[in-house]
């Protein structure tokens, strides 16, 4: 598989520089709020690039939710015959990874915690990684979603195709970790593609932001409409760090504006859990909101006096916006920690 590969610094850079299920058996069903979000992608401006960092803010209806039996390393224990073999996992009737799913603790100090599902038999799940030392047997409670993926959430009507990526809208993906890139194309097959791959069952993690590049000059953008569910509870982001300066897209979780920036739980100024501080941006983690087409840019840092700036003004009270993926920048030296978002308050 080809797929178009550059650095996080040179896309970034240059878009600041241009910017000029089956329930299992006996177990309750409990539905989440419901509803729909429209999100919108920038047409070009003439002669410059086109940018649009776009959140998925709803999500695919819960499969399963229940309270967790025992935990050992990786593997969790429900009761018995809570599911049905593989019902969870990629190998489930053939459907790749469009039936990828993950779990998410819903209650405790790990609310939020969310990891990728591996395998399952009828009573066990194991997990990607180890989360028990946020669950407690017979307490904790978790809820399990299917991802979505490019085939479930994105269209194509409406964006550019074209034979090869260089003529086509496109979208990349962001492994916070390594900074590496990943960039899809809507092909004149109707597909999203990465080279000559479909990719429609490509996973669309939810603690990573969506970058989108238009290619078209037309007045308007492309809207499209997300149906799912609302999340309600916490949100755990891994936000990333280093010897070197490393940048993460984020999304807004929530299908409205965030919480106030002072009530982010982000800007701690401890390096364990949150954004450093500093006198000035350049000194301080910074957080980094792009408006749709690219421009303009805010770069917010938390001041010495205790103050969320951009520049010498006060923005504590600003939100990240609906539908909005953002930069998260960390200065060279400080490493990664999980940034677990408070759910806004919303009247449902």
């Amino acid at each position: 598989m080809t797929m178009m590969r550059s650095s996080l610094a040179a896309l970034f850079g240059g878009a600041l520089l241009f910017a000029g299920a089956a329930v299992a058996p006996a177990q309750s069903v409990v539905t989440e709020p419901v509803g729909f979000t429209t999100l919108t992608v920038a047409a070009r401006p003439t002669a410059t690039r086109s940018f649009t960092y776009v959140a998925l803010n709803m999500f695919r209806p819960t499969a399963y939710r229940g309270v967790v039996s025992s935990t050992a390393g990786t593997t969790l224990t429900f009761p018995a015959n809570s599911f049905t073999a593989n019902q969870f996992t990629s190998t489930a009737q053939g459907l790749g990874l469009a039936n990828a799913h993950f779990i998410e603790v819903t209650n405790g100090a790990g609310a939020g915690v969310i990891a990728d599902i591996v395998s399952n038999t009828t009573n066990t799940i194991t997990l990607s990684e180890d989360i028990s030392a946020f669950l407690t047997g017979g307490t904790s409670t978790i809820r399990i979603r299917p991802h979505w993926t490019i085939g479930t959430a994105l269209p194509t009507a409406g964006f550019q195709s074209a034979a090869t990526a260089s003529n086509a809208d496109k979208l990349t993906l962001v492994n916070g970790s390594t900074g590496a890139l990943t960039t899809y194309f809507v092909h004149t097959t109707g597909q999203w593609r990465a080279g000559a791959s479909n990719a429609a069952d490509v996973v669309l993690r939810p603690d990573v932001g969506l970058l989108f590049e238009r290619q078209v000059t037309s007045g308007t953008g492309v809207s499209f409409t997300l149906t799912g569910e609302v999340k309600l509870g916490a949100t755990e982001i891994a936000v990333y760090g280093g010897a070197a300066q490393k940048t993460t897209l984020v999304p807004n979780p929530y299908p409205l504006a965030s919480r106030q920036l002072n009530q982010l739980n982000l800007f701690t100024n401890n390096v364990a859990t949150g954004l450093v501080g500093g006198n000035t941006a350049a000194q301080a983690d910074n957080l980094v909101v792009i408006a749709a087409g690219g421009s303009p840019s805010t770069t917010y840092f938390l001041h010495t006096t205790g103050q969320i700036r951009v520049g010498a003004s006060d923005r504590s009270t600003d939100t990240i916006p609906e539908g909005a993926a953002v930069l998260i920048v960390r200065k060279a030296g400080r490493g990664d920690f999980a940034w677990v978002v408070p759910a806004p308050t919303m009247n449902l």
